[in-house]
């Protein structure tokens, strides 16, 4: 595509840097450029806004924080809209749930809705590879748990890569993501959970197993109700702990 500055035309607001942000994202909505097109260098960005380069670059900052532009140096360098990031994707939503004071409660409802259906889509969509990763993943969980002196800090990590893999793997993005953002944000409370109180794994393994086993069989029904009820004695088990914690 063409260089995208010629979309811009110049701003006069005390907030100089917010205008421009705004459109460079309308122009991202319009269509007007997609992931890795240059849309100028600093100095075009500054005539094409009629802005000096202190606004510019605080918006720079803003879009780049956003996920939305990069800054590359070198002479081919310049202002390049980013490409995908679902893992900053994924953070930014659960940034947001965070700062909404969503409770653990309603944190875990949502997970239950949202990765069901991922399950369900992934038992129809998983490739051979990808259910060879889940139990590459699931063994490294379980390898680690049984370790004597194994914590939820050594074992979170390895079981969040692994529900990850498990929404990827549906191939709908939307859901993906929503799923990865709500996984992302308990991620967040087990660490917090795990470090005020160090508690002993126990890992389930073997109901992630048979759900990996009905994905492998394209069993959409059958690794949906298990992850289900995965789900729904994780969330009891944990929402009780994190009480206990927080007495």
């Amino acid at each position: 595509m063409s260089e995208a500055h010629s979309y811009f035309h110049s701003v006069t607001s005390a907030s100089l840097s917010t205008r421009i942000v705004a459109q460079v994202l309308d122009a991202l909505f319009a269509d007007q450029f997609e992931a890795g097109d240059h849309i100028g260098t600093e100095k075009n960005l500054c005539e094409s806004f009629s802005a000096s380069r202190f606004p510019v670059r605080e918006a720079l900052g803003k879009l780049s924080s956003m996920g939305v532009v990069r800054v590359v140096s070198g002479q081919k360098g310049g202002i390049k809209v980013a490409h995908p990031d679902r893992a900053l994707l994924s953070e930014l939503i659960a940034i947001q749930f965070k700062l909404e004071k969503i409770s653990i409660e309603e944190m875990f409802d949502a997970r239950i809705l949202i990765e069901c259906e991922a399950i369900r889509l992934t038992a129809q969509n998983a490739t051979r590879e990808q259910i060879e990763n889940f139990r590459s993943l699931l063994n490294a969980a379980q390898t680690e748990a049984n370790k004597p002196d194994a914590t939820h800090l050594d074992v979170i990590p390895i079981t969040r890569d692994l529900r990850f893999a498990l929404v990827e793997a549906c191939g709908n993005r939307a859901t993906a993501a929503f799923a990865r953002a709500n996984i992302a944000l308990l991620y967040h409370l087990s660490v917090e959970y795990a470090e005020i109180e160090s508690i002993r794994m126990g890992f389930r393994s073997r109901s992630l197993a048979t759900v990996i086993s009905h994905i492998e069989n394209h069993d959409a029904d059958a690794a949906e109700q298990l992850y289900r009820k995965h789900l729904t004695r994780h969330k009891k088990d944990m929402i009780t702990r994190f009480r206990q914690a927080n007495r």
